[in-house]
């Protein structure tokens, strides 16, 4: 946004030059590279129990992209999201949220 502001500022003062270029570029080449690097390293699921520290945070309920549970120490949360525990597991993740959905809440059937 900041980078986007600076060639803003740069055409109204100076008109487009090297300046402008070379700030339009870093703009662009910014957001290929945010782009890339998501495509490339994707968030992990992170599996680490708020209460005991340790690394066995699982979903709670297989059907469900909410709620994790702690083997080690028996903690639970309902309302946390376990949406990436269900990408890491490898789950298919639509079926998971159409059957989460209320019915008749924005189906336009």
């Amino acid at each position: 946004m900041l980078a986007a502001t600076v060639c803003g500022a740069l055409v109204v003062l100076r008109g487009p030059d090297r300046a402008f270029v070379t700030a339009l570029a870093a703009v662009i080449g910014t957001a290929a590279a945010w782009v890339l690097v998501s495509v490339f390293w994707p968030a992990r699921a992170d599996r680490t129990c708020p209460s005991c520290g340790g690394g066995s945070l699982r979903r709670r309920d297989r059907r469900s992209t909410r709620g994790v549970a702690c083997d080690s120490c028996g903690h639970e949360d309902a309302h946390e999201s376990s949406f990436l525990l269900v990408e890491d597991e490898g789950d298919a993740i639509e079926p998971i949220v159409l059957g989460e959905r209320t019915p008749g809440r924005g189906s336009a059937r």
